[in-house]
């Protein structure tokens, strides 16, 4: 093998050899100047060179070694500056999406626990099993407000009727009264709000609230998982996790302020 310290130098050396050709691999790795390299077992008159850059990148080092056979430590290439994803860069708009919508979601389950009034939004999310299909009481019924204490059901179809009926009876969490008038008419009576009766409403709101807690954790954990698919420094790591943590505690405040204003409301 020949070493030379210039690029002018090697071609010096070279043109006193033999005819022959080289029959090594030269070398000459120089700070300040290019590399350059001779071609292996090249006659003399038709030996070639060319210019490379003066130091190797990770990549290029990794591949040139991997193409020796020689083993690389660690056994996978280096990151390359392209790979590399700042923690800023991670589209989070999905998952604030899916909290915001958990939040709404908890809005109307705490709306529908109701101290005195009668409103229709009681019965929104109920549904009929009809037939071993289940229905929204929306789609079967329309339901109007008789009297602060009672509300009027008017089914569509009068063959369904007692369907409703055991939708409204079988549902523990409405504690009311239903009696059946006639012709797909049926009333529906609101307790009067017994102390008993407020602690289950407050009761009820924990569960809604725990409930909404246990969703904005799994998106959390969707969020966690979403960086997994990029290549993040350990900074970065540390700064996206505190960034998806700050917008899970938000959410996790915004639930318990309402659950107390809630549970405020239900005590009055």
């Amino acid at each position: 093998m020949i070493t030379a310290t210039s690029g002018a130098c090697l071609r010096s050396v070279i043109s006193r050899l033999p005819n022959a050709g080289v029959r090594s691999l030269v070398v000459a790795h120089l700070p300040s100047s290019s590399t350059t390299i001779v071609t292996q077992y090249r006659p003399l008159s038709s030996i070639i060179t060319r210019n490379i850059f003066t130091r190797a990148s990770p990549i290029q080092h990794f591949n040139l070694l991997r193409a020796k056979g020689k083993p690389v430590k660690g056994g996978k290439a280096p990151k390359d500056e392209e790979d590399v994803m700042g923690a800023d860069e991670i589209d989070l708009s999905d998952i604030v999406s899916k909290m915001d919508a958990t939040m709404t979601s908890l809005d109307k389950d705490l709306s529908n626990l109701r101290i005195g009034r009668a409103s229709p939004d009681l019965l929104q999310k109920l549904n009929v099993k009809y037939e071993n299909k289940e229905f929204p009481m929306i789609k079967v019924a329309a339901v109007s407000v008789k009297d602060p204490q009672s509300l009027q059901i008017n089914v569509f179809d009068d063959s369904m009727s007692k369907a409703v009926m055991s939708a409204l009876n079988d549902d523990k969490n409405l504690d009311i009264t239903a009696s059946y008038q006639g012709s797909g008419i049926i009333r529906v009576h609101l307790p009067k709000p017994t102390q008993e009766y407020r602690q289950n409403l407050i009761k009820n709101t924990g569960k809604s609230s725990e409930q909404a807690k246990i969703i904005i954790r799994k998106h959390r954990k969707d969020a966690m998982d979403l960086a997994k698919k990029h290549k993040l420094t350990k900074d970065e790591e540390r700064t996206y996790d505190r960034k998806v943590q700050n917008i899970t505690d938000d959410y996790i405040k915004k639930i318990d302020e309402a659950h107390n204003s809630k549970v405020k409301e239900i005590s009055k």
